[in-house]
């Protein structure tokens, strides 16, 4: 199958995927809105399922891929932290809040995601180790502590039944966790 037929149904379920979340939009909804059969979107893909990972699948490298393009180039511990948390608050921009929500029905979607984060936490260590380096991180930082604490927070309370109970967006929840991590709960006249 070409390569533009599958970028058309990828493009498609996107759009609507953002609108309406997994799992309200069917294949026929897909195919309607690709201007082909049903048959033809299962040639490209075999199953909603597999549509869906490749959705996220392609929305997480965009991701990690800026990420690590910004850990790369950035002049300081700080610049590359920053640009860090504005690619994860850019997130709502491709995934909304009811794709978020149907995260739940999908834990190997979401095990994907983890993973990737994975790539990305341990990436953040050696940032910080520079830092520590470059004097712009606390000396006495234990950085594997550290790590494990953000990625324990990120795992516990950056996901789709967290962000529904809390009935925050991804991108609120990055903001809150950037402000607490990095600059603490105390105002400047409590510090």
């Amino acid at each position: 199958m070409s390569d533009m037929l599958k970028e058309q149904v990828i493009k498609e379920a996107r759009r609507l995927f953002f609108m309406y979340g997994f799992r309200k939009v069917s294949m026929d909804e897909i195919a309607s809105a690709c201007k082909m059969s049903k048959k033809t979107i299962y040639q490209v893909y075999p199953s909603k399922d597999e549509l869906i990972r490749d959705c996220v699948d392609r929305i997480t490298e965009v991701k990690v891929s800026g990420i690590h393009r910004i850990l790369d180039s950035s002049s300081s511990v700080s610049e590359g932290l920053k640009g860090m948390f504005e690619i994860f608050s850019s997130l709502n921009q491709d995934v909304s809040e009811a794709m978020m929500c149907d995260m739940s029905y999908f834990p190997d979607v979401w095990n994907m995601i983890e993973e990737r984060r994975l790539t990305v936490f341990s990436r953040m260590g050696y940032i910080i180790e520079q830092g520590k380096i470059d004097g712009s991180i606390k000396s006495d930082l234990n950085v594997d502590l550290f790590l494990r604490i953000f990625m324990g927070i990120m795992q516990r309370f950056a996901n789709p039944v967290m962000f529904a109970e809390l009935n925050i967006r991804p991108s609120e929840f990055i903001e809150q966790m950037k402000m607490v991590i990095f600059e603490g709960i105390l105002t400047e006249k409590a510090k």
